[in-house]
């Protein structure tokens, strides 16, 4: 397996404190002695990817366990063991190119928790929108959504979105009294080239605007603290820290607003801020060598585009 680079989920980072790390980063005496492999730009933008990766696989999951009365609908219409992909009762059916489903198979106890629902995608369930899922998930709810203290666990296997590999188990617990998400994970996450990036996260995200509309997500503004940390194989321990609440907004797919903290074994190496509320894709970046804007999870067809059109 290939050295593990810094790669740990925006949305899964480290508790705020209320200082401002901006203005001591590049007086750091220390901060010219941290050695990377790779530009701080190059982690962001990995970060933003296995982010985007993981939504995927939490959306599917919301979609057949997000709310009660659908995993009761998918418990009844099952037909012996599970509900077959190639069936036309999913609901869903249209998310999916050919109409081709995962496989869903719900087993209950007695009272109706803990359930268990357990997603097959075979090896390969395509979406409409191109995207492909592979591989199996495994969903274990305690107990209703609505009940505070509920929690959900995803544990994957051979499980892979587009060409991204993930393994290992997420736990995500249900404060609905504070409308709160609490959610710890292990995560292993495999890129095409074989680099191989384990990763740990506890971080809780807070529902503080839109909850009066909950059919409607476009008001939606959620805050996100907690903390993400790796270590290499080499040893290294790298970490990120929020130094102000990320701000996710319903309808955008990346974080608008927020800064968090860089660092490879305790020393700081960069501040990221996530700009003005803005659904931009925006971001700057500052080192000991100055600040700079970049774009967040940019892929490679897209900065190929850009290279074709200057040229």
């Amino acid at each position: 397996m290939k050295k593990v680079l810094l790669a740990i989920g925006i949305s899964s980072l480290v508790a705020f404190t209320a200082c401002n790390k901006n203005e001591n980063l590049s007086p750091n005496p220390m901060m010219d002695e941290v050695d990377l492999t790779v530009t701080t730009e190059s982690i962001v933008t990995t970060d933003a990817n296995l982010d985007d990766v993981m939504e995927a696989a939490e959306y599917e999951v919301e979609l057949y366990s997000g709310a009660e009365e659908t995993t009761s609908t998918f418990e009844a219409m099952q037909e012996e063991s599970a509900l077959k992909a190639s069936g036309n009762e999913n609901p869903f059916k249209y998310r999916y190119r050919w109409g081709k489903c995962p496989d869903i198979h719900i087993v209950s106890e007695e009272g109706g928790f803990p359930k268990t629902i357990t997603l097959n995608y075979g090896e390969s369930t395509e979406l409409e929108n191109g995207r492909v899922i592979a591989g199996i998930i495994e969903i274990v709810i305690t107990g209703p959504r609505r009940e505070n203290g509920a929690t959900r666990t995803l544990s994957f296997q051979n499980f892979s979105v587009d060409t991204i590999s993930i393994a290992g188990q997420s736990v995500k617990t249900f404060l609905k009294d504070e409308y709160k998400v609490h959610v710890a994970r292990e995560i292993s996450f495999t890129l095409p080239d074989g680099t191989g990036i384990e990763t740990t996260a506890d971080r809780t995200k807070t529902w503080v605007e839109g909850m009066g509309t909950p059919k409607q997500n476009d008001d939606d503004r959620f805050e996100i603290t907690g903390y993400s940390m790796c270590v290499d194989t080499d040893g290294n321990e790298f970490k990120k820290m929020i130094t102000t609440p990320l701000i996710k907004k319903g309808g955008c797919r990346y974080i608008v607003a927020g800064e968090v903290t860089l660092s490879k074994n305790a020393v700081d190496f960069a501040v990221i801020n996530f700009g003005d509320g803005s659904c931009d894709r925006k971001a700057t970046m500052t080192t000991a060598e100055g600040t700079k804007d970049f774009i967040i999870g940019k892929r490679k067809r897209e900065r190929k585009q850009e290279q074709t059109s200057n040229n």
